[in-house]
């Protein structure tokens, strides 16, 4: 249970309305993150996912980190207006409490969107990843700089931009092969809840050599419980 948190443990309220923000986590202490919209989703991206536990109810999260003041890593939070937010978060910080603002305007542009958010799926997925690929934006999505790596068996992971959409969040990843022989990837190996479609630009890696993937993700399905 989470007791009362004297003042000085709160910080100053940050405001999202750029879709992003930086707060600065007490370590090894259960840290409140209020927001002024209903919370349908919230996961952590770091490379030691479980330095993280993380519970999220109505208007709340409650983030314990575990690991080292030197962890960086993103907290990726959907509201039930399907509007995403990355928050940085740093384990150096005494505050427990951190109060966010946002003036309540979508992050995407709605008539610009259902050009690629239509009933047909397999159409969808055509365009938005056409967009991303040829423009490196999809028209009415917001796009959001992660810029974030995360060594994992032999590969390098870069999460470099998430594009926020209406029904849709994409994610656009490198690949890079750590290995002194070739390697193959299965795209299989990323699908996780929500994920509708996940593009590769080519299944098998030289050493040292990068690719970029592109991952699908459906926001309804997300916050399907």
């Amino acid at each position: 249970m989470i007791g009362v948190f004297p003042a000085l443990l709160f910080s100053s309220a940050i405001n999202l309305d750029n879709g992003k923000g930086l707060i600065e986590l007490k370590l090894d202490r259960a840290n409140v993150l209020n927001f002024p919209f209903i919370v349908k989703e919230a996961t952590v991206a770091a490379e030691n996912m479980d330095n993280y536990q993380i519970k999220s109810t109505n208007n709340s999260i409650i983030v314990i980190p575990t690991g080292t003041n030197t962890d960086l890593s993103d907290l990726i939070v959907t509201s039930s207006e399907k509007n995403t937010f990355i928050i940085t978060l740093k384990n150096t910080g005494n505050s427990q409490v951190f109060n966010f603002t946002y003036n309540g305007e979508s992050s995407f542009n709605k008539s610009k969107t259902s050009k690629f958010e239509s009933n047909k799926l397999d159409k969808d997925v055509k365009k938005i990843i056409k967009s991303v690929l040829v423009k490196g934006t999809i028209p009415g999505y917001s796009r959001v700089l992660i810029n974030k790596k995360f060594d994992v068996k032999n590969m390098t992971l870069q999460k470099n931009y998430i594009y926020n959409g209406s029904k849709y969040r994409v994610e656009e990843w490198y690949i890079r092969n750590n290995l002194k022989t070739k390697l193959f990837i299965d795209e299989a190996t990323f699908y996780t809840k929500g994920i509708i479609a996940i593009n590769l630009e080519q299944r098998e890696l030289q050493p040292k050599e990068v690719i970029k993937m592109i991952m699908i993700v459906n926001k309804i399905e997300l916050s399907e419980d």
